[in-house]
């Protein structure tokens, strides 16, 4: 089993999806065809040479989503993949192509009867702008009616239920020119922006979300109080409560409120995703027992785009996968045992649900 691991691995690995996924996409298919031939396979563009994959058997329960695309390498080393003992080296090792290993594995060697409840969405762009996926939103009638679950298989072989959602904002502040030696018959644009985050982040913290002021820009000349600042911040959002209609409201009450002369837009905004139920969490947790799993606290995790068709469908998500560590980094790195663990977990899970 491990041999098969890490030859399949090594073939992802170094097939380079970080600019275009089209050859990731033929080895998948390939692969689908030759060990599941009883899948039915549908691609869909969602630009240029890039597109989704949709593969399934005939009676899909769980759908498997796993992103082909990487960041790019910052060395050429990282395209080779390597063995140091447990630890497997390289580029997407860890993010996401030893979950996709385990993924197609487990399929592989399920009983017909079960391998036909699985399901895979390989889709193209996760790392940069979401295009595979905002494609898929829009074409979710594409997913089998008899899908149940969606599952990441990404971790740290913890289990992950829920997403905080992300908003991105632009806002620029318009202030009054003045002279550097009489401040006060200005208006600091600067100062104001400082002044406009530190009440916007106070106004957050009853939605269990916080705001990072990610770039700002004004004025360099040191003689002159600056009349303009633009800046951009983001918000990862802990309560559903906070939707973008809510979220453009209460900037619209500081500004008004505070008098604060600004342009602004919402540029981005991925609801966040909590569950009502825990129904799915000890679902998974009783058909993975005898494992070691540890839930994951969404608070302190990052954004899974799967939680856009997971709110689209109102189907619910588990975020599992191998250990590993490093990701986007030049020692990217998965354990080997623990792609093997997660191919178990699956069909485990496979065969329970």
């Amino acid at each position: 089993m491990k041999q098969e691991i890490t030859k399949l691995l090594k073939t992802l690995v170094e097939c380079e999806s970080f600019v275009s996924e089209s050859k990731y996409q033929k080895i998948l298919t390939r692969w689908i065809q030759k060990n599941l031939p009883g899948f039915t396979i549908r691609e869909f563009p969602v630009e240029k040479n890039r597109k989704n994959i949709l593969a399934y058997g005939n009676k899909p329960i769980i759908l498997l989503a796993c992103h082909m695309d990487t960041v790019r390498p910052t060395k050429g080393s990282e395209a080779k993949l390597r063995q140091a003992g447990d630890k497997l080296y390289g580029l997407g090792t860890k993010d996401m192509k030893g979950g996709t290993v385990a993924a197609l594995i487990a399929a592989k060697y399920l009983p017909l009867e079960v391998s036909e409840k699985i399901g895979f969405l390989f889709y193209c762009d996760e790392e940069y702008c979401q295009k595979g996926m905002e494609a898929m939103v829009k074409k979710s009638s594409l997913i089998p009616k008899t899908v149940k679950y969606f599952l990441c298989p990404e971790s740290r072989f913890n289990l992950s239920f829920a997403s905080r959602g992300v908003a991105v904002f632009d806002i620029e502040f318009l202030g009054k020119s003045a002279h550097s030696a009489r401040p006060h018959l200005g208006i600091n644009a600067i100062e104001e922006a400082f002044r406009f985050f530190a009440i916007l982040r106070s106004a957050l913290g009853k939605f269990k979300s916080s705001l990072n002021l990610a770039s700002l820009n004004g004025s360099t000349d040191s003689n002159r109080v600056p009349d303009l600042a633009k800046s951009t911040g983001s918000i990862r959002i802990g309560d559903e409560k906070l939707t973008e209609k809510a979220l453009l409201q209460i900037i619209k009450d500081i500004i008004k409120k505070n008098n604060f002369q600004v342009k602004f837009s919402i540029t981005t905004f991925r609801s966040a995703i909590m569950p009502k139920s825990k129904a799915h969490i000890k679902k998974f947790l009783s058909a993975a027992k005898g494992f070691d799993i540890k839930l994951a606290d969404p608070m302190l995790a990052g954004y899974n785009d799967i939680c856009m068709l997971s709110s689209k469908l109102g189907i619910p998500f588990w975020g599992f996968g191998p250990y590993g560590e490093n990701n986007h980094g030049p020692n990217e790195w998965v354990s080997l045992q623990s792609i093997k663990e997660c191919i178990e977990v699956y069909q485990k899970l496979a065969k329970k649900i």
